[in-house]
């Protein structure tokens, strides 16, 4: 298995070959039966329904620059957090002319690594965008008005983010513990293997502790169909030690009723 920076340079490679390579040298980055689900939400799909996308991206009209700013591993998986800038050809021109002649997303892409160091599986959480640009990013993929309903709004999905945090740090545990699912998986940190969270005693009280309070709180949150991703930070204060913060990625999947059924926490490295 590819060690973390072994992991992160492989990311850093195709974003590389990305900006200034030919699709092919870009694509064998990834294994042969390489799986994509970009925007997280529409399914995975064969790589090779893909390179309708890459042609639309390096048009001469639209293209699509990246650059990484934090890369978190967690066993076989990677995060990537991403900013990507659209260059258009000229102000009020192409799909994303509204906003002129470059607009910049940030997105977030879920990576797995096999043991031969290439690319298995990509999975693209990002904000929603509008029909033109997603008809230019998507060419082969139906448009998010065409899909039915989900049975949890976006708005919905983060206010219960935002709830799990809030009775996080106010050490409510009763009602912490009913933001989730009875038969909720955890895992923290991620490459550790998931566990039922069961009371959740096991995961409060030691982040809650007479000399220890860990607070938690989010500065970005994107839904995609009924997971939402959280870019947190966490704020460790121990008696007799100075506050620490750390920044981490939290991955939430919803049930139905908008109860977490699964939660798992990339952690950066220290």
């Amino acid at each position: 298995m590819a060690t973390p920076e072994q992991m992160r340079e492989i990311v850093r490679r195709q974003v590389r070959l990305w900006k200034t390579a030919t699709h092919a040298e870009w694509r064998a980055c990834f294994t042969p039966d390489y799986r994509i689900e970009d925007p997280v939400g529409t399914g995975f799909r064969p790589m090779g329904s893909y390179e309708a996308e890459w042609n639309n991206m390096h048009a001469s009209a639209l293209r699509l620059d990246m650059a990484i700013y934090r890369l978190t591993v967690g066993g076989h998986e990677i995060v990537a957090d991403l900013r990507a800038v659209t260059h258009l050809g000229a102000p009020g021109q192409g799909p994303d002319a509204y906003d002129g002649a470059r607009s910049t997303l940030s997105y977030t892409g879920l990576y797995t690594v096999n043991d031969a160091g290439l690319l298995a599986t990509n999975r693209t959480f990002a904000d929603p965008v509008s029909e033109t640009l997603w008809q230019a990013f998507y060419p082969t993929l139906p448009p998010p008005s065409s899909r039915p309903p989900l049975p949890r709004s976006e708005a919905q999905l983060k206010q219960a983010v935002e709830d799990h945090l809030y009775f996080w740090n106010t050490g409510d545990l009763p009602r912490w513990r009913r933001r989730f699912r009875e038969d909720a998986l955890v895992e923290d940190p991620v490459g550790r293997g998931s566990h039922a969270l069961g009371p959740g005693r096991d995961v409060f009280e030691p982040a809650h502790a007479r000399d220890r309070r860990v607070l938690m709180g989010a500065h970005r949150v994107i839904v995609c169909g009924l997971e939402a991703l959280a870019h947190t930070v966490h704020c460790e204060e121990r008696t007799g030690s100075p506050p620490r913060t750390t920044a981490h990625t939290e991955l939430f999947r919803f049930d139905a009723e908008g109860r977490i059924e699964s939660w798992r926490v990339f952690r950066e490295a220290a």
